[in-house]
């Protein structure tokens, strides 16, 4: 099967782990980016998270020179913003829907406090038109760069897209 990774991070925390899996399942990784930039004061970029997840923005993200209709499974990495996907994610998950039908969608989310219902979110807006599988959280410390969540479980989820 034709694997391709695709992630949104502002911090690096899910950058690093969409980057080991793509590593391990020796596949194209792409990086989700908006056109404009979150500002880079905590508070603030924290009540904007807040507000743009409550009213499901969709920001402008940057094209994707993919083609998803070739690949069988899209892992798609997200951190949790305010209990759910990133903005900019589901941005993604619109723009590009026509092209998961029929494909294995494989979520996976990086988060501190709280996972929330990211995963339920991902599978009801795409359930008509894909197939997505369990999905797969990692762990950091509080506005922190160190993972709780033992290593091993990137191995887990690579069998598990493997099966």
């Amino acid at each position: 099967m034709k694997n391709i990774v695709v992630y949104y991070s502002l911090t690096g925390n899910t950058r690093q782990i969409a980057k080991d899996i793509a590593k391990k399942l020796k596949c194209k990784i792409v990086e989700i980016k908006t056109i404009k930039e979150y500002p880079s004061d905590y508070d603030e970029l924290r009540a904007v998270g807040k507000q743009e997840s409550m009213d499901k923005v969709e920001p402008e993200i940057k094209p994707l020179e993919v083609d998803f209709s070739k690949y069988d499974n899209i892992i798609i990495g997200s951190p949790v913003w305010r209990y759910t996907y990133a903005p900019a994610v589901r941005t993604f998950l619109h723009s590009y829907k026509d092209q998961f039908k029929y494909k294995r969608l494989f979520p996976f989310a990086t988060y501190d406090k709280q996972l929330g219902h990211i995963f339920e979110d991902i599978n009801r807006e795409n359930v008509r038109t894909s197939i997505v599988k369990i999905g797969f959280e990692f762990q950091y410390e509080e506005d922190s760069s160190t993972l709780i969540t033992p290593l091993k479980d990137i191995d887990r989820f690579i069998e598990y897209i493997n099966l």
